[in-house]
């Protein structure tokens, strides 16, 4: 039976989406590389605790400091265990213990964001200087401040399924490894990989958004400039 609500550092989450946006605005407001205040440390144990497969054991001895980091393809918290190690538990796999079967998928953009994602992200910043432009409202925003869209129709997930409509397979015919590091999945197929990345290539018109505007047209919502 799915729970009702959610107690998580003393607050009461009427349901789990509502309990998801409060954390990842938690995150998303934190500077990038400075520990959260004792507070927030708490309730992100606490929701961990609660919701991520078996965190006790990943965090033992126990985490000593908490801040957030950015990893490919976003942000993330960052612990630092007491003896040392640094561990990096995912949000989605809290929220979403299930996501197993979206790891082809999550494969398939690593591989993009590598090949061709950051770097369009790393030269335009490069050519702006720290503040760049979106570039869609013209915001000046930070390299930590913003993300990579695929414009429309030309989607990330249009993309993929074309490609893979194009070679006949589905998601869960592709052969995939985790890393080491336990929250990375990679593609294991050297020339699907590079079959991808070539027709990724190809297709991929990106642009650096800030996350507000990027949010916005992910949402439908018309962005002035």
């Amino acid at each position: 039976m799915a729970r009702k609500s959610f107690t998580v550092g003393g607050q009461v989450f009427p349901t789990k989406k509502q309990l998801e946006a409060f954390i990842r605005a938690l995150r998303d407001r934190q500077p990038l590389g400075v520990q959260l205040s004792a507070e927030d440390q708490a309730f992100v144990l606490d929701l961990f605790h609660q919701l991520y497969p078996g965190f006790a054991t990943r965090v033992s001895p126990g985490v000593q400091s908490i801040s957030v980091a950015y990893v490919e393809g976003g942000r993330c918290f960052r612990m630092k265990i007491v003896d040392g190690r640094i561990e990096e538990p995912s949000l989605r796999t809290a929220f979403d213990p299930m996501r197993a079967s979206r790891k082809p998928y999550n494969a398939f953009r690593l591989a993009a964001w590598l090949d061709c994602c950051a770097p369009y992200r790393d030269a335009y910043f490069a050519r702006h200087g720290e503040q760049a432009p979106c570039e869609v409202s013209g915001q000046l925003i930070t390299k930590d401040q913003c993300e990579i869209d695929h414009q429309a129709p030309d989607t990330f997930k249009a993309i993929l399924d074309a490609f893979l409509q194009v070679k006949g397979l589905g998601l869960d015919q592709v052969s995939i490894q985790d890393l080491p590091n336990g929250r990375t999945t990679v593609l294991s197929d050297k020339a699907l990989t590079q079959a991808w990345l070539l027709y990724h290539r190809e297709r991929a018109r990106l642009r650096v958004l800030s996350r507000e505007t990027h949010v916005a047209i992910t949402r439908g919502v018309e962005v002035f400039v």
